[in-house]
């Protein structure tokens, strides 16, 4: 599902387009996603399943929606989650076998700092500290280490973060000084290399 701005008017495309590795294919599902910019995807590896939620619709109203592409429809999911947003950023952290979803803007333009995990059937909201609230924030997997890494964002509106945190799962937290103890999460400040 993509959208596209340019510079004088945003064009919403509802496309369903797939990579290969060397290159994309449009592909015409018999169900799609409402059009949206500014949503998160993020490949549910447990699953075998790409997993889209919230953005911004037509007319620029925000949405709360989960959606499942499972490489040939996409299925909405029917399930509460953490609210309508946009310019969140989601990762799969395979050590808790979860997607996991950080941050955004809300309706009423409050940046959040929200972290949420998804398991298929629910949206789960983690207590844990974290990065302050942002939106356009980047969060990927770190492989082979079972960590998320979240980097920069907008912090307001003229306010750009340079910061790097990593969200740490219950088996390496208590294995690093970051956590915050055994058996539970943590996001920690990473300190650039010297």
């Amino acid at each position: 599902v993509t959208g596209v701005q340019t510079c004088a008017l945003p064009i919403l495309l509802g496309d369903t387009l797939e990579w290969n590795g060397s290159g994309w294919t449009l592909r015409t599902p018999p169900q799609s996603p409402p059009v949206r910019l500014g949503h998160a995807m993020a490949y549910d590896q447990a699953r075998n399943r790409t997993v889209l939620y919230g953005g911004t619709g037509l007319p620029g109203s925000l949405r709360n929606d989960t959606w499942e592409w499972d490489g040939t429809n996409w299925t909405q999911v029917l399930v509460s989650g953490p609210g309508v947003r946009h310019s969140h950023a989601m990762a799969f952290l395979s050590q808790l076998n979860r997607v996991v979803l950080f941050g955004g803007e809300d309706r009423f333009g409050v940046l959040l700092g929200d972290t949420w995990t998804y398991d298929g059937t629910a949206w789960t909201q983690l207590a844990i500290p974290g990065p302050a609230p942002r939106r356009g924030h980047g969060m990927v997997l770190r492989l082979g280490m079972d960590r998320l890494v979240l980097f920069g964002g907008r912090l307001d509106a003229q306010t750009l973060a340079d910061d790097t945190w990593e969200l740490i799962g219950p088996r390496a937290a208590s294995a690093n000084a970051w956590g915050t103890g055994c058996g539970n999460l943590a996001m920690a400040p990473q300190a650039p290399p010297v």
